[in-house]
């Protein structure tokens, strides 16, 4: 983002330049000495001025411009607002558990099931979608969503253990597969930058060109980045990659949402697409990638306090991936070199080798702490 340039009429504001001139309106026999009454009168309104002018009244000008207002959530709403946008939603995460008991037990809509409070992380609980009713075999499948919207509800497997209690007949709960799905409320950066690009897009058009598809996805509530492949024969269908907020592969319920976004089934008048376009909405397929190095760490670090804060800053790269092609060499090991911990650092290597790693549209690369592998090394 371009540096922003103050307007001249800011400049030689200082409190030292503000104090001249009204020394300068002030007859001359009138004694301007540091510590004299007029001194100490009119000091403290060239401190405030100045505070004024250099911090205020710039901030003010700032904030006529989306990209400026990076801190300031409630300007950049009315940014957005302007410009016929909203701040993306929350999204709640969704899954499965198992219930095993008594077989024709009811689970109610509505029935809370939960994980376990651990050191001070609180239990997380989640709500079934819909009724269901237990089996001959003595279990059932329930769809929940989690309580409250955001990654929080995005849990590991076998850690919803917990039902609220009320029902008899239930003798266990587990989820078998991990809960995903959920997406925090868009960030203020993520909300400017698509205001910024609205803007620099103004007046294109909504012929159903790649840029198109692209802005359709990624308006709705949840999305993260669209990747367009367009009709590669003459079948006229267009694919959207999608991934959500967080950079992930989507789910199966927001590639769903996106589809309805655009080619609006149920109201066929108010689609998006042109008339007679095709559309398919899918997750990428995920590409594991390994990496390796030669690390030296600091005194107070251990490899594993490195290895977790690398990851947690690689996912940020990971998401910028799709529109770049491919996982460059250069900045994962900037990535690497500035993780807290870290000393120095030789050998890394991506997949094995040091190259930088291609990534098809329809594909995702995925970094897993089982995939990274660092060695402890002294003065490298």
């Amino acid at each position: 983002m371009s540096e922003f340039t103050a307007p001249a009429f800011l400049d030689n504001q200082g409190a030292e330049e503000i104090m001249e001139r009204m020394v300068g309106s002030l007859p001359d026999d009138i004694d301007v000495s540091e510590g004299s009454h007029p001194y100490n009168l009119l000091m403290p309104t060239a401190v405030e001025k100045e505070m004024f002018v250099n911090f205020i009244l710039r901030e003010a000008v700032k904030l006529i411009f989306p990209r400026y207002c990076e801190g300031y959530d409630a300007i950049a709403d009315y940014h957005a607002e302007t410009n016929g946008l909203s701040r993306k939603e929350a999204f709640y995460a969704v899954g499965e558990v198992t219930v095993t008991g008594d077989a024709g037990t009811v689970i109610p809509a509505g029935t809370v099931f939960s994980t376990a409070s651990l050191n001070e992380t609180p239990s997380m609980e989640f709500v079934a979608a819909g009724e269901a009713v237990i089996g001959t075999d003595g279990t059932c499948k329930v769809k929940i969503q989690c309580a409250e919207p955001g990654t929080a509800g995005n849990v590991a497997r076998e850690t919803i253990i917990f039902s609220d209690g009320s029902i008899d007949g239930i003798a266990s709960v587990i989820n078998e597969k991990p809960v995903t799905g959920g997406v925090d409320e868009e960030s203020t950066e993520s909300l400017i930058e698509r205001i910024v690009e609205y803007e620099r897009n103004q007046g294109i058009s909504f012929v159903g060109c790649n840029a198109d598809y692209k802005r359709w996805a990624e308006e709705v509530d949840g999305t993260g980045s669209a990747v367009v492949i367009p009709p590669e024969d003459d079948s006229g269908l267009v694919l959207i990659v999608l991934t959500d907020m967080e950079g992930n592969p989507a789910s199966e319920e927001l590639c769903s949402i996106v589809y309805d976004h655009i080619m609006r089934p149920g109201d066929p008048g108010m689609r998006l697409a042109p008339i007679n376009a095709k559309l398919s909405v899918a997750a990428p397929s995920v590409v594991s990638v390994s990496v390796s190095a030669d690390v030296q760490t600091n005194s107070s670090y251990t490899l594993e306090m490195v290895k977790e804060g690398f990851l947690r800053n690689i996912q940020e790269y990971l998401k910028k991936v799709p529109d770049d092609k491919e996982i460059r060499y250069s900045r994962v090991y900037s990535i690497l070199s500035r993780t807290e911990g870290v000393e120095d650092l030789r050998n890394l290597s991506l997949n094995g080798a040091a190259v930088n790693i291609p990534v098809d549209n329809n594909e995702f690369p995925s970094i897993e702490t089982e995939n990274i592998s660092f060695t402890q090394v002294e003065n490298i």
